[in-house]
Protein backbone atom coordinates (compact mmCIF):
# COMPACT_ATOMS: atom_id res chain seq x y z
CA UNK A 1 0.00 0.00 0.00
CA UNK A 2 2.70 2.52 0.79
CA UNK A 3 4.47 1.76 -2.40
CA UNK A 4 1.69 3.77 -3.91
CA UNK A 5 3.02 7.14 -2.71
CA UNK A 6 5.81 8.23 -3.88
CA UNK A 7 9.14 8.24 -1.24
CA UNK A 8 6.98 6.82 1.35
CA UNK A 9 7.23 3.28 0.45
CA UNK A 10 11.10 3.87 0.08
CA UNK A 11 11.29 5.41 3.54
CA UNK A 12 9.33 2.61 4.62
CA UNK A 13 11.50 -0.39 3.13
CA UNK A 14 14.55 1.16 4.49
CA UNK A 15 13.30 1.52 8.05
CA UNK A 16 11.98 -2.44 7.76
CA UNK A 17 15.57 -3.28 6.51
CA UNK A 18 17.13 -1.22 9.05
CA UNK A 19 14.90 -2.65 12.27
CA UNK A 20 15.88 -6.66 10.52
CA UNK A 21 19.31 -5.78 10.88
CA UNK A 22 19.39 -4.57 13.77
CA UNK A 23 17.18 -7.52 15.46
CA UNK A 24 19.67 -10.25 13.94
CA UNK A 25 22.73 -8.60 15.42
CA UNK A 26 21.70 -8.08 18.51
CA UNK A 27 20.52 -11.25 18.84
CA UNK A 28 23.42 -12.84 17.43
CA UNK A 29 25.40 -10.52 19.55
CA UNK A 30 23.69 -11.28 22.98
CA UNK A 31 23.92 -15.03 22.44
CA UNK A 32 27.90 -14.62 21.72
CA UNK A 33 28.68 -12.89 25.10
CA UNK A 34 25.82 -15.30 27.18
CA UNK A 35 28.39 -18.39 25.47
CA UNK A 36 31.24 -16.53 26.11
CA UNK A 37 30.42 -15.65 30.18
CA UNK A 38 29.23 -19.02 30.40
CA UNK A 39 31.59 -21.82 29.20
CA UNK A 40 33.71 -20.03 26.77
CA UNK A 41 32.15 -22.53 24.13
CA UNK A 42 30.15 -21.58 21.38
CA UNK A 43 27.66 -24.65 19.86
CA UNK A 44 27.20 -23.69 16.15
CA UNK A 45 24.41 -25.53 16.00
CA UNK A 46 22.48 -23.58 18.50
CA UNK A 47 23.96 -20.09 16.99
CA UNK A 48 22.62 -21.38 13.82
CA UNK A 49 19.10 -22.39 15.03
CA UNK A 50 19.20 -19.17 16.69
CA UNK A 51 19.79 -17.09 13.60
CA UNK A 52 17.29 -19.10 11.37
CA UNK A 53 14.15 -18.35 14.22
CA UNK A 54 15.48 -14.29 14.30
CA UNK A 55 14.83 -14.42 10.60
CA UNK A 56 11.89 -15.98 10.93
CA UNK A 57 10.44 -13.54 13.16
CA UNK A 58 11.59 -10.46 11.04
CA UNK A 59 9.88 -12.02 8.18
CA UNK A 60 6.79 -13.54 9.31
Amino acid sequence: MLKFIPGVGIVAGAVINGGVAVVLTEMSGNTLIDEFEGNGYIDLNELENIIKHAIKIAFD
